[in-house]
């Protein structure tokens, strides 16, 4: 959770992109779908993953994380 609070409202030019944090959040948002799969998650952690998730569907969320 305290992650998706640093890239609150970091644009394009921010150097918050050049972390290792905003990688590793690209990275999970990217290949959620597979990493689900993967892990055999049931319905009911899947929405947890999904509660989760909603927070980088901010509009004030770097783009590539919403």
């Amino acid at each position: 959770m305290r992650r998706s609070k640093n890239s609150l409202l970091k644009d394009v030019g921010s150097s918050y992109r050049y972390t290792q944090a905003y990688k590793l959040q690209l990275l999970l948002v990217e290949n959620l779908a597979d990493l689900c799969i993967s892990l055999n998650l049931q319905e009911k952690s899947i929405n947890d993953v999904i509660c989760v998730v909603q927070k980088y569907l901010s509009r004030k969320q770097p783009k590539p994380l919403q």
